[in-house]
């Protein structure tokens, strides 16, 4: 993730990955969100494997990775201060024939479910607890397989 800011004039604009999501006019304090997702102090969790150091799935990594691949599908982000595992951050799809959502919550746990509208049944159903994690690499492909259709 590439973040950059710049002030000119009065103005300071803050790019992450090339796109503005932020602009404050220095002498009034006034500021303007333009992607509210990217600017949000819980928008930058990341799941890490504990050996490795490295980072997986986050929702970054959905907007970069698995979003441009969703031709056919409406994507939504919405953000819940207080839920039943801290905030929750959550993207949801839905296509013609299939739906549903992956849930990013504050303390580690990770919900992905999937349903098949034309066959009325769930695809995945799964919720990780922060010592599942590693298992996520296994859900994530399994839902890029049923959304993609490959």
């Amino acid at each position: 993730m590439f973040v950059h800011k710049e002030i000119i004039g009065n103005e300071l604009y803050l790019y992450m990955n090339g796109k503005l999501i932020y602009k404050r006019w220095l002498k009034t304090g006034d500021s303007k969100v333009f992607d509210v997702m990217a600017y949000d102090k819980y928008t930058l969790v990341s799941y890490r494997d504990d050996n490795s150091n490295k980072s997986t799935y986050d929702i970054n990594w959905f907007k970069q990775e698995i979003e441009p691949q969703l031709f056919n599908y409406e994507v939504s982000y919405r953000y819940f201060e207080q839920g039943d595992f801290g905030s929750l951050t959550q993207v949801g799809f839905e296509g013609k024939d299939k739906g549903g959502q992956i849930d990013y919550w504050g303390l580690g746990w990770l919900g992905i479910f999937l349903y098949d509208l034309n066959k009325e049944e769930e695809l995945i159903n799964v919720l990780l607890s922060p010592e599942e994690i590693e298992q996520s690499d296994e859900w994530f492909g399994k839902l890029v397989e049923h959304l993609t259709d490959l």
